[in-house]
């Protein structure tokens, strides 16, 4: 049991084990005293916990009691514990700040008639900051002691039981660390084994007042009340039992690894959802410095968002505390996914009186971000910005409630590329958001923001599409798709004198010709003769401006030949099509920030 390598076997195909392994990384690491000295590695059938130097026995006999996580006392709980978390004392405080909130949703709806543009926004920072700095803003784990409270998973009480089991006995707290490192000294199930050991110890006083417990829902999801049994020959509507030793070690793992967050499916109705991140292989001082820095910024939403978010600003995370960002001399090629392997999640529906987990799965992170110094790291940062900017716009712009079923699809196609690392899904995305766009920003609903154009461009050189951006022809086409769509949707309110028509449906009609080789050259070959002729028109109306920018290039007939060129080399007009539309419907940063700032700071505001 004195050794410098660990194990939790993956036994429950859940994020227990994560936890598991989360808890025993947080003892072993007090232990060392040092968290950089304990690295947590994915080994397939279990993860191995690594230790830099290893656990002596004379570490163990000289230890003392360890709070890994704190007893929460609830009304009418007399236990005196000292350090308790109340209960009853936190819900009050996020109460207040829930109050402070509204108040300042209120104050800026008055101020938003009453100021200008600039003024506002200080007016909006300082509320702001006054909101961070509360002396009501709720303690960092608050979202993890409402999933326990009886209102959720009703899993308070067993977590009383598994803390008291322990600190009864913090007198002889060695015996507790012992069999915690005898039930992980090897990658095979010994919990038999430790069992027995354990109840010789309490047959002979040595360990006292030990409750055995059943299975804490929030950290065994698979545990449902009435669905399992210990043989396959029944359904018994009864609790399940389990080792009390082992819900310690991922009770205190809950607090190093678990999110939760509500899901809003109506008009103050919430479900939640659960996110446990799944290590690969990470250092836990970085784990740690990864979560605590997560954990604030992911806001609540609705399901799919709220999935794709997480995704993107677990990457982001990573990607900062990476050594190749922290440290400028660094030159080694890293991926997001080679320190987190995915997130575990579960949905958990509410049912009245409590919360039950009515779906398991999981999220992965996306394979193709990868970078090998900072600056790249930077780029891949930048991508994720903007992509985190059209995503939650999106939900502004979506019910209040729930998502619609055209938005919900368009945002599964999303979710299902940034997890599967599937780049058609994100091509399907891209069609119906352009479409989504143009219909939105033609209801002057500015707030829906299309992707920058330079991050478009270098997000799909990541992609490795590089050889067909740098295709004068395809520049110039998906150019005048831009400005017959989405520059000529922002353009119309402007007063210069000069109109060019708008172009609906264009995303729809490339896609529906693609599958098609002549029907796809034709098209598009219609679409410049009809654009060019219109930039004739516009042209010969407005003599004064030639030489300006405000008269648009016609497309030569060399482009078009480009284009065709393209198909040939790659025997695919579908994925041309598809990088016209995403290059085509995407804004350069100047003019972007200059058509948002037809943006109301109503549009801005948050809703959830």
């Amino acid at each position: 049991m004195y050794q410098d390598k660990y194990y939790v076997l993956k036994d429950s195909g859940t994020y227990s084990n994560m936890l598991e392994a989360y808890g025993l990384a947080l003892l072993l690491s007090r232990l060392l005293r040092q968290e950089r000295s304990v690295d947590i590695i994915d080994r397939g059938v279990y993860y191995e916990i690594s230790l830099k130097r290893p656990i002596t026995e004379e570490m163990v006999g000289n230890c003392r009691y360890i709070d890994l996580f704190r007893y929460i006392k609830t009304k009418g709980d007399d236990a005196d514990i000292p350090d308790s978390i109340d209960y009853e004392f936190e819900a009050n405080r996020a109460k207040l700040f829930n109050e402070e909130r509204k108040e300042q949703s209120l104050k800026l709806k008055e101020a938003r008639s009453k100021l200008d543009k600039k003024a506002y926004k200080a007016y909006s920072l300082k509320l702001k900051q006054q909101l961070d700095n509360s002396e009501n803003k709720p303690r960092d784990d608050w979202d993890i002691l409402q999933a326990l409270n009886p209102s959720k998973l009703k899993a308070l009480d067993t977590y009383k039981t598994v803390f008291q089991n322990v600190y009864n006995n913090k007198s002889n707290y060695k015996e507790i660390v012992k069999h915690v490192l005898m039930l992980y000294a090897s990658p095979f199930q010994n919990q038999d084994e430790v069992e027995k050991s354990l109840k010789k110890l309490i047959r002979s006083g040595e360990l006292r007042d030990i409750v055995e417990v059943n299975a804490v829902q929030a950290v065994n999801p698979d545990k449902v009340k009435g669905a399992a049994s210990t043989k396959a020959n029944s359904i018994s509507p009864g609790p399940i039992k389990a080792f009390w030793l082992r819900e310690y070690v991922k009770l205190a793992g809950m607090f190093s690894g678990m999110i939760v967050k509500d899901i809003k499916i109506g008009p103050k109705k919430w479900d939640a959802k659960i996110y446990v991140l799944d290590l690969k292989n990470m250092n836990y001082s970085m784990h740690t410095s990864v979560y605590k820095n997560l954990k604030p910024i992911v806001t609540g939403m609705t399901a799919v968002r709220l999935d794709i978010t997480m995704l993107l600003l677990l990457c982001k995370t990573l990607i900062e505390h990476s050594e190749n960002y922290i440290d400028e001399e660094l030159s080694k090629r890293k991926h997001a996914d080679s320190y987190v392997s995915g997130l575990y999640t579960v949905y958990l529906k509410n049912m009245g009186k409590a919360y039950s987990p009515t779906n398991i799965s999981y999220l992965e992170t996306p394979d193709f971000i990868a970078f090998n110094n900072k600056e790249e790291a930077g780029k891949w940062i930048n991508i994720i910005d903007d992509h985190l900017d059209v995503i939650k716009n999106i939900r502004i712009s979506a019910s209040k409630s729930d998502e619609t079923n055209s938005i919900l699809k368009m945002l599964q196609n999303y979710r299902q590329f940034i997890s599967g690392s599937n780049i058609e899904y994100f091509f399907d995305f891209i069609v119906e958001y352009s479409e989504f766009l143009m219909s939105k920003i033609s209801k002057e609903e500015y707030y829906v923001r299309p992707f920058s154009l330079s991050c478009m461009e270098v997000f799909l050189k990541e992609m490795n599409y590089g050889e067909i951006l740098k295709n004068q022809g395809f520049c110039n086409i998906a150019k005048a798709i831009r400005n017959s769509t989405i520059s000529a949707q922002y353009a119309k309110d402007k007063d210069d004198g000069i109109k060019y028509e708008i172009r609906y449906g264009m995303a729809l009609d490339l896609k529906r010709k693609a599958p098609y080789k002549d029907q796809f050259i034709q098209y598009l070959s219609d679409f410049i003769a009809s654009y060019n002729a219109e930039a004739a028109r516009v042209a010969e109306k407005h003599p004064e401006l030639k030489g300006t920018h405000k008269l648009r290039a016609t497309i030569k007939t060399q482009d078009l030949e480009d284009i065709i060129e393209l198909i040939d080399k790659y025997d695919d007009c579908t994925t041309i099509a598809k990088l016209l539309c995403a290059y085509g419907y995407s804004l350069e940063r100047k003019e972007l920030d200059d058509q948002m700032s037809k943006v109301s700071e109503e549009d801005d505001v948050d809703d959830e």
